[in-house]
């Protein structure tokens, strides 16, 4: 390893630019490979529904703990 980086030193600065921009294309494919195969969770429902849940979480909320919400009339 010790040789590896010793040979790099040595070369010319556009030699060791290449290097670096095909080490980084490889990891960021890499990353890019993972990601697709892991992916991310499937999102449910559309945007409307989250919006609906949401509000619907909120008057449970008020429901369960009115002391928290209080009213206009106070």
């Amino acid at each position: 390893m010790k040789q590896l980086i010793s040979n790099i030193r040595n070369k010319p600065q556009h030699h060791k630019n290449r290097i670096i921009l095909i080490t980084l294309i490889g990891v960021v494919a890499f990353m890019l490979v993972l990601w697709a195969v892991v992916g991310m969770p499937p999102r449910e429902g559309t945007s409307g529904d989250v919006i609906f849940e949401f509000n619907q979480n909120v008057q449970e909320s008020k429901d369960a703990l009115p002391n928290l919400f209080p009213t206009s009339n106070e």
